[in-house]
């Protein structure tokens, strides 16, 4: 009996080592090649369109690790691009493409990860609003930023990205309120100091 058992136990584990090394080693590995790959090509891309088959191809590659980080990466570089400030047709499909991706929407997970990435999308928004001044921006924005706080209270991107939405919105109360709360965490903010100051002589 022991020996049918371990006729059958040895060939089961070396079966769930491969797939364990499958999953874990060459899956990732795999996909952070192809992620590569295409932030290589990605400078050659002509159109939004075909810098997001660019990027698909990496994304929509299968693996139990390695999605959050690409997605988390390609945001960021999508940020930078919207903080370029191209034409607002580019802008516009850059920063939907950065909500299609964005797992924001689809969990409320709480872990750090997660909080990071509603402060990248939160900021692509508020950058394209403070370039464009469109109101879904807006709006898009403070929900991130309010529910970023939601979750990380005291967060500094947060506050300082809700501060700096209101201020290019031109609402002044807001503004000033959530200057005050920020004062009332981090005092010696000369910066905000002074842009209390300016608000406040405005």
């Amino acid at each position: 009996m022991d020996k049918i058992i371990k006729n059958i136990v040895a060939p089961v584990g070396i079966i769930l080592a491969f797939l364990s090394f499958i999953y874990g080693a060459i899956l990732p590995f795999r996909k952070s090649q192809l992620f590569i790959q295409a932030m290589r090509q990605s400078s050659s891309a002509t159109s939004v369109a075909s810098y997001m088959d660019i990027f698909n191809r990496a994304l929509d590659f299968a693996s139990p690790v390695g999605q959050a980080e690409d997605i988390r990466f390609l945001e960021n570089q999508i940020g930078g691009i919207v903080a370029q400030k191209p034409p607002q047709q580019v802008a516009d499909a850059l920063v939907a493409y950065a909500d299609s991706i964005s797992r924001v929407a689809k969990s409320e997970n709480e872990s750090s990860n997660f909080v990071q990435e509603i402060v990248i999308l939160g900021s692509i928004h508020a950058t394209n609003f403070a370039n464009y001044k469109e109101k879904r921006d807006y709006d898009m924005a403070l929900a991130l930023f309010q529910k970023g706080l939601v979750l990380s209270p005291n967060r500094p991107q947060f506050l300082y990205g809700l501060f700096q939405l209101y201020v290019n919105a031109g609402e002044k109360d807001n503004a000033r309120a959530t200057a005050e709360k920020i004062l009332s965490i981090w005092p010696g903010d000369k910066k905000m100091q002074e842009a209390m100051s300016a608000l406040s002589s405005a």
